[in-house]
């Protein structure tokens, strides 16, 4: 009885209605056989249109229950992800967190969201996508953004250090002056990202795609980039010192004064290549692909060139002699020929 008189008074309108519905149906049945009423006579004369009637009012009252679910569950959305947008760290975690209760973290509710300067730090972001939403001077230092969709999200001056990105897609995305010290980016989508400036220290680039961004100015010391895609990456005036590029691709990429001092380039190929005026001080090129490298004025000393291949295109230092530092000339009759197996094993 308490739930039925609670659900006359938040639906007057329709108890109003059912009322009168119901006393012009027992008026009209009365007057028509006043004197000979029976059930069964009131059945046959009602039952088809009162049958009509009851499933035309269950579908309106389904329709609209849906319509007003959907226009909470909007305001409910857009209330948590403004929300999410918080500098308060707590206020913002726990947005994120109903979001992802609904499923609104990865079916595109975040696309193109204003989260500028937000306070994201170790958030769950797994999977999300912020697909070109905007996350200027965001927080996100420890989060976990594992297979998120960040493509041409602008992430200009964002703090990523030790967030983990691995096969996470930022393809396009806007990295300028970004810290992503020690970040994980294991296998994660980077083609012509921006990312000029920023600092990378520590950073985890295995087997990223790379290609054709632009890294100029980046900080990369002791990096880690064994079998990264770099090619035609522009890393003019980067800093590697120390990074590890083991059996990394670079070709035709562009390293004019960069700093690769320490590095470890085994294997890695680098046909094409622009190093002139770079400092390869003590970086170990052993087994390198050097063909058609531009080497001008580089800073070779200590390098080790066990085994690395260069051909006629190959440009070299004023006074550096290949043979005698153990590199390997390949005569155009042999150039396309495949390189030898290396080692699958990287270089501690």
């Amino acid at each position: 009885m308490i739930v039925l008189k609670r659900y006359i008074a938040e639906n007057k309108a329709g108890a109003i209605l059912l009322a009168i519905g119901w006393l012009i149906l027992s008026g009209g049945f009365t007057y028509l056989h006043y004197g000979e009423w029976s059930f069964t006579q009131a059945v046959e004369d009602s039952y088809a249109n009162l049958g009509a009637e009851f499933v035309s009012m269950a579908i309106t009252v389904l329709v609209i229950d849906h319509l007003n679910r959907r226009r909470q569950d909007l305001q409910l959305k857009s209330q948590l992800i403004r929300e999410m947008s918080s500098t308060n760290n707590g206020f913002a975690r726990r947005a994120i967190g109903e979001l992802a209760a609904h499923g609104w973290l990865a079916d595109g509710s975040l696309v193109g969201a204003d989260l500028e300067e937000a306070d994201l730090r170790k958030a769950n972001l797994d999977g999300a996508n912020l697909q070109e939403a905007n996350l200027e001077g965001v927080n996100l230092e420890g989060a976990n953004l594992v297979g998120a969709n960040l493509r041409r999200v602008n992430l200009v001056r964002a703090n990523l250090r030790e967030a983990i990105l691995f096969k996470a897609c930022l393809v396009r995305a806007n990295l300028l002056r970004a810290n992503l010290q020690e970040t994980g980016l294991y296998g994660a989508r980077l083609n012509g990202v921006r990312l000029s400036e920023a600092n990378l220290q520590g950073a985890n680039l295995e087997e990223a795609n790379l290609a054709s961004a632009e890294l100029v100015e980046v900080d990369l010391e002791r990096a880690r980039l064994s079998k990264a895609n770099l090619t035609g990456t522009d890393l003019s005036k980067a800093n590697l010192q120390e990074a590890r590029l083991w059996q990394a691709n670079l070709a035709n990429a562009i390293l004019w004064r960069a700093n690769l001092a320490g590095a470890t380039l085994e294997g890695a190929n680098l046909s094409g290549v622009d190093l002139a005026q770079a400092n390869l001080t003590g970086a170990d090129l052993t087994s390198a692909n050097l063909t058609g490298a531009d080497l001008e004025e580089a800073n070779l000393d200590k390098a080790n060139f066990a085994g690395a291949t260069y051909n006629e295109d190959t440009v070299w230092p004023n006074g550096f002699d290949p043979e005698q530092n153990e590199a390997i000339f390949i005569p155009p009759n042999l150039e396309t020929r495949p390189m030898p197996v290396l080692s699958s094993t990287p270089p501690l």
